[in-house]
């Protein structure tokens, strides 16, 4: 029978032993979890686990919090932080034991009995309770606990709680003990008795010291009385013939309330309230009576109006039908609270009113108070923004420069300045903020959160943006602006150079025979200055000078032609590993445009993609009809409209970033001299795109090629049919009556010589008041009116002053440049043709003959 006992108390014991170590387990880490809440994170960072730790502020705070931990729990033998250095080893912060302690550990110190267990608190991140683990102070069960500065952060240092294994088993042998006695009860029945007399008298000697305990507390408890600072009244209640509260009577106070109410204990002993106080009704007899009847304490703070002045009131049972009051004078401390109050909410009503965002966080950022405007920022209602995080609002970038700020303000505990911040939206969208903070410190001057403002900058952001390109597309346009000036006085004076060199070859080539040896010098010298306009050409529309005619057209019609031109069979030639994929929209737009420029657009951007490609590829150029309903911002800025749209792209080199800005300055290039030309092709590009009222968009990767697309506003008109070329013989004149006005004696000369070979009769003027005064005597079919003429007034006041002479006179405009409102102003009060210089035989023959012709 004795055996079948002590097998099912042992069972039973072992079941309970291993419950109560688990359970022990569970409340261990529960307690860790506690204390590591009361570490601050940012002291912890602040530790470098080297002996100078010693002296710093931040050490000796966490280790007088962990003594203070260790002195709450008796069973915690030590407490310790660590941290685990790049080698693996396992280093000591800080520990609860006295520095002169043969059992405490500096900063810096090798734990080299750490465990795998332990590190493993390192890596995962994860709490455990190990052990029974020996170690140089002993035998320990041991709370390992992770120190993060955030949730979901990684792991920068580990609390250790140690428990004496010894104290550990016998708290789970204790708990035990009953199944343990259960089955001895049986093998103990005959020590009972014995046990029993022995206890009977240990019970009288304890009844004895039971009695001298009882006096020496009476005594503590008089001496308690007499000495606390709050005032202490005894009462009895006072009932009427009805048996309810009438009055109440002091039976006895301590010496502080007399000192409080200014009473002497003579004057109160004895008396009832309304007699000491001097009132009708005892002060606060329902509240007071209540607690005497019910034995319930209560607790009051009132105003005491026969005093006035504020008391703070505990009221407890005493005796039969008493009670007792522990009260001290709380005006003061009211009247500071009242000012608090008031000043609490006049700075609420401010940090409520204001338009930027107002946040306090603790130190792991969780949101603590916020106002309004922080709400609409962040398009939360202010239950939902309470106690978030700010990296949930942030990229893990902004989430690290933040840290770095608040890290600052706490070493410093000085305010931050405004830093800008972009912050993510839980439905998706992204804003900038401007944000300044300051620390949040306790009575003691330690950092315990932060304070600040932020603000909404987007809007400003994009201005500054808006602005940034505005600027960097003005300057563009004033560079261009200037070097189109230059590069247009310089054409104005190689259009009056290049004029003979133009001109006077096709005069002797009339006059010379097939066989003459002297006509294939002169074709070539008139070849030679044929190239040269050309170039002045290009020069004159880098100056926006030099697109004056403007007729309906259509952009495919354009590539077209280049792709059949000899210009394109020559790049052929050079390149004979490039080919070309045009995609032209069969339904294509038409365009108000000079076919000349666009033609030569389109060979200046097939020539620069040909270049981009030295080893070969492909050039694709597309056209497409596109509405642009809201604003493109690229290179340059396309507004609403209707389009057509010219695409050139390749998959060469691409442009360099700090290339881009410049390929469209005059003489910026970097391909082949000799071969490519003269740096001129892109800024002809930039500027006939310009004076057609277009715009450019650029796209290009380095290494991956570059996307030129040109917008050209569309025209509603349709196409006209081409005019036939006529021929040389009919150029001839019937002795029609020329004047020719210009101020260059050169110009006079060669279309004197031109028109009067074509049967013209011709006289000349060099100035605009000459041919007024001379057509004031004479008249003349057709006037050449140069545009720009000095000194002396210019083309088009010329010709207003002559049409008040000769109403409807005929005229054909011509300059090496000139303003296009000054030729389209002349135009509109009656002249015909615009020419440009240098004059050759076919192109003054025709204009004159049109003019004639025109109705």
């Amino acid at each position: 029978m004795a055996v079948a006992v002590l097998v099912a108390g042992g069972a039973a014991s072992f079941w309970m032993g291993r419950s109560q170590d688990a359970r022990m387990r569970s409340e261990l880490l529960v307690q860790g979890r506690l204390v590591a809440d009361i570490l601050n994170p940012w002291q912890v960072v602040n530790l470098t686990g080297m002996p100078s730790d010693i002296d710093s502020p931040d050490y000796q705070q966490i280790k007088s919090q962990l003594q203070l931990m260790q002195s709450a729990n008796g069973k915690f033998r030590f407490l310790y932080l660590t941290e685990q250095l790049p080698d693996g080893r396992v280093v000591f912060l800080a520990d609860s034991e006295p520095g002169d302690s043969p059992d405490h550990s500096p900063p810096g110190q090798v734990y080299e009995e750490a465990t795998d267990t332990f590190r493993d608190v390192f890596a995962t991140g994860g709490e455990v309770v190990e052990g029974p683990a020996r170690d140089r102070w002993g035998n320990w069960i041991s709370a390992l606990i992770p120190i993060k500065p955030a949730e979901g952060a990684m792991t920068m240092a580990v609390l250790g709680i140690d428990i004496d294994a010894s104290n550990w088993g016998w708290d789970i042998f204790v708990h035990c003990l009953p199944a343990v006695a259960l089955s001895l009860l049986g093998l103990s029945g005959l020590g009972f008795l014995a046990v029993l007399f022995k206890r009977a008298e240990t019970a009288r000697g304890r009844i004895a010291a039971s009695e001298a305990l009882l006096a020496e507390s009476a005594e503590r408890l008089r001496l308690l009385f007499g000495n606390m600072a709050e005032g202490v009244i005894l009462h009895a209640v006072i009932l009427d013939a009805a048996g309810k509260p009438a009055n109440y009577r002091i039976i006895d106070c301590n010496p502080q309330s007399e000192r409080i109410l200014g009473f002497k204990r003579t004057e109160m002993v004895g008396r009832l309230a309304t007699e000491l106080y001097q009132t009708q009704v005892p002060p606060y007899l329902a509240e007071l009576s209540q607690v005497a009847l019910s034995g319930i304490p209560a607790h009051l703070e009132a105003y005491f109006a026969p005093m006035g002045r504020c008391f703070d009131i505990s009221i407890a049972p005493w005796g039969c039908n008493g009670f007792a009051t522990i009260f001290s004078d709380v005006t003061g401390r009211k009247a500071a609270e009242e000012a608090l109050k008031s000043s609490e909410q006049k700075y609420r009503t401010i940090i409520e009113g204001i338009g930027e965002g107002y946040f306090e966080v603790d130190l792991r950022g969780n949101l603590t108070f916020s106002n309004p405007a922080l709400c609409r920022m962040m398009g939360l209602p202010a239950d939902e923004i309470a106690g978030i995080n700010y990296r949930e609002y942030t990229t893990p970038e902004t989430a690290e420069k933040m840290l770095r700020m608040f890290g600052r303000i706490y070493k410093t505990a000085q305010p931050s300045g405004a830093q800008d911040f972009e912050i993510r939206m839980r439905d998706g969208r992204r804003i900038d903020i401007d944000l300044t903070a300051s620390p949040i410190v306790n009575a003691m001057g330690g950092v315990i959160g932060f304070r600040g403002l932020c603000r909404d900058i987007s809007e400003r952001k994009r201005n500054e943006q808006q602005k940034q390109e505005l600027e960097e597309e003005l300057q563009r346009a004033q560079k261009m602006k200037a070097i189109g000036a230059l590069a247009g006085g310089v054409a104005h004076d190689l259009n009056n150079i290049l004029s003979g060199i133009v001109s006077y070859p096709d005069l002797l080539l009339l006059d010379l025979s097939v066989e003459s040896p002297l006509r294939m010098p002169i074709e070539t010298i008139r070849d030679s200055g044929r190239k040269a306009a050309a170039i002045v050409q290009d020069l004159l529309t880098l100056a926006r000078r030099g697109v004056s005619v403007s007729e309906v057209l259509n952009l495919n019609d354009i590539v077209l032609e280049y792709l059949k031109s000899p210009e394109f069979i020559k790049l052929e030639s050079f390149h004979p590993h490039v080919r070309v994929d045009r995609r032209l929209d069969a339904g294509l737009m038409n365009i108000m445009g000079s076919p000349v420029h666009l033609s030569k657009t389109v060979m200046n951007l097939v020539s620069n993609a040909a270049e981009a490609m030295p080893e070969g590829g492909t050039i694709r150029i597309s056209t497409r009809n596109a509405y642009v309903d809201e604003p493109i911002q690229g290179y340059d800025q396309v507004t609403e409209g209707d389009y057509v749209v010219l695409e050139v792209s390749d998959a060469g080199i691409g442009i360099a970033a700090e290339d881009l800005q410049r390929i469209f300055e005059p003489f910026f290039t970097k391909k082949k001299m000799g071969r490519s030309g003269t740096g001129l092709g892109m800024a002809v590009v930039w500027g006939t795109v310009k004076d057609h009222k277009g715009y450019i968009d650029v796209g290009s990767v380095e290494g991956q090629g570059a996307r030129f697309s040109l917008y050209f506003p569309v025209t509603r008109k349709e196409v006209e049919p081409a005019d036939t070329v006529a021929a040389i013989d009919h150029l001839h004149g019937k002795g029609e009556r020329i004047l020719v006005v210009d101020d260059v004696q050169q110009q006079r000369q060669i279309a004197s010589a031109i028109l009067s070979k074509l049967g013209y009769q011709v006289h000349t003027v060099s100035r605009g008041e000459e041919a007024v005064e001379y057509l004031n005597t004479h008249s003349v079919e057709v006037l050449v009116l140069d545009m720009i003429m000095s000194p002396g007034i210019d083309g088009l006041e010329t010709y207003r002053r002559v049409l008040e002479q000769h109403p409807g006179q005929k005229a054909v405009i011509t300059s090496g440049y000139s303003e296009t409102d000054r030729v389209s102003e002349a135009q509109r009060l009656g002249a015909g043709i615009y020419l440009r210089k240098p004059y050759t035989l076919e192109n003054l023959g025709m204009a004159v003959k049109h003019e004639l012709q025109r109705m």
